[in-house]
């Protein structure tokens, strides 16, 4: 009795915390795909990616914010390109700005995160947390 219980009580919390996780609001987060293929031809580590064997995918992006506005759309867009090898993921962003010349480039402490700033997280063991 306790035993099944305890089990139905899990069952539910599972369920409401797995739903919780995917609503903002009233409305559910819809998590987005992008399928990347095998690079073919080479390119140059050089920031720019302006080689041909970047047009074998396209574009991703139309991200949400995280912070400082959680679900909001962000103030500038940014997109993304993902290409790989038998040796290396190679990524590309776009990071749009109306007002190019008032980038400030900044310094702080490790694990400090001033302005704006674009990150990849990898989910190495497909456990869905890391």
């Amino acid at each position: 009795m306790i035993k099944t219980t305890l089990l139905a009580l899990v069952s539910i919390a599972s369920t409401f915390f797995a739903t919780a996780q995917n609503v903002k609001g009233d409305t559910a987060i819809v998590r987005k795909q992008y399928y990347t293929q095998r690079l073919t031809g080479t390119i140059t580590l050089d920031g720019v990616p302006d080689e041909a064997a970047w047009n074998a995918v396209p574009w991703g992006g139309e991200f949400t914010q995280w912070q400082p506005h959680e679900g909001n759309a962000p103030s500038q867009p940014t997109s993304f390109k993902i290409l790989y090898d038998e040796k290396f993921l190679y990524v590309a962003y776009r990071c749009h700005d109306s007002a190019p010349d008032s980038i400030v480039r900044r310094m702080d402490r490790r694990d400090r995160f001033p302005g704006d700033w674009v990150e990849i997280n990898i989910d190495s063991y497909h456990d869905l947390r890391t």
